[in-house]
C-alpha cells in the first residue's frame, strides 16, 4: 500500500481496504488504537487489555502478534513496527488531524482579520468531521478521551465559523452555525452568546431571548459577569464576537 489514509470520524475506514480484509473485530481494535496514537508506540499490555478486556487467552502477547501479522498483510509490513515501547503505526493521512489543521488555520485567519478565509477553513473542518469519533466504539474506555478531544475541536470549528460569519455580516449563517453548536451541546454558553448576538444583528431580539431561556442561558444566569448583572449574554462581547465599539458604548448607557 503506497499511501495509508484512515478515517475515524463518522465511521472507521481505511482507504482501499474493506472491513473484511482487516480481519476480525479484535484486529480492527488493534488498528484503531494504533491509529489514535498518531505514530506513537502502544504497549503490548495496553493493546492486550483493549482487545480482550481482562478475559485473556493463553499467551496473549503471541495472540496479539498474530493479529498484527494479519494487519501487516493488509496495510504493509513496514507500516507497523515493534520496539521496546510497543507497536507503532506509520500512516499518511488521518481525518481528525486534517480537522485540527483546518481549525488552527481558521483561527489564525480570523485573528488576522481574514474572515472569509477563516469561514472557508472552518466550513471545511466541519465537512471533514462527518460524525463522532469511532461511533462503533462508544463503550470503549480507550476511545473516550480521543472522542472528547475531537468533540472539542469540532466545537472550536463551529465557534470560529460563527465569529467569521458575524464579521462578514452573514447573520443568518451565523445563527445556523450557532444553533448547530447548541444542538450538539445545549449547555454551550459561548455558542449561546454568539446566537443571541447574531439574532440581535438581524433585529430578532425576541428569538435571542427565547434561546436564553434554554439550558445554556440558565447556566449563564447562575454565573453573572461582574458589571453585567442581569444582562442577557447576547449583548456582552465574547471572544470572536466582532462587536463594533459603538455597540459597547451603547451597552453602557
Amino acid at each position: 500500500m503506497t499511501s495509508l489514509r484512515v478515517q475515524v470520524l463518522g465511521e472507521f475506514a481505511v482507504d482501499g481496504v474493506t472491513h473484511h480484509e482487516l480481519g476480525s473485530r479484535k484486529a480492527r481494535i488493534v488498528l484503531k488504537l494504533l491509529v489514535l496514537q498518531h505514530g506513537r508506540p502502544v504497549s503490548t499490555d495496553r493493546l492486550v487489555d483493549a482487545v480482550w478486556s481482562g478475559d485473556l487467552p493463553a499467551r496473549p502477547a503471541e495472540q496479539l502478534a498474530v493479529l498484527v501479522s494479519r494487519l501487516r498483510s493488509v496495510v504493509g509490513r513496514s507500516r507497523i513496527t515493534f520496539g521496546d515501547a510497543g507497536y507503532r503505526l506509520e500512516l499518511d493521512q488521518l481525518d481528525i488531524d486534517e480537522v485540527c489543521n483546518l481549525v488552527m488555520r481558521a483561527e489564525d485567519a480570523d485573528v488576522a482579520g481574514r474572515h472569509l478565509d477563516a469561514l472557508t477553513a472552518a466550513r471545511d473542518a466541519l465537512a471533514t468531521a462527518r460524525g463522532p469519533l469511532l461511533p462503533d466504539e462508544l463503550d470503549a474506555a480507550w476511545a473516550e478521551q480521543p472522542r472528547r478531544a475531537a468533540e472539542r475541536m469540532v466545537a472550536r470549528a463551529r465557534r470560529v465559523a460563527v465569529a467569521a460569519a458575524m464579521a462578514l455580516g452573514r447573520f443568518d449563517e451565523a445563527i445556523e452555525l450557532a444553533a448547530e453548536a447548541m444542538a450538539a451541546d445545549r449547555y454551550d454558553e459561548e455558542s449561546l452568546r454568539q446566537l443571541m448576538l447574531a439574532e440581535q444583528r438581524r433585529g430578532r431580539t425576541a428569538a435571542g431571548l427565547a434561546a436564553y431561556a434554554g439550558p445554556a442561558g440558565r447556566r449563564s444566569r447562575r454565573r453573572p459577569v461582574p458589571g453585567d448583572r442581569g444582562r442577557a449574554p447576547g449583548v456582552v462581547a465574547g471572544r470572536g464576537s466582532h462587536r463594533p465599539a459603538g455597540d459597547a458604548a451603547e451597552g453602557r448607557r
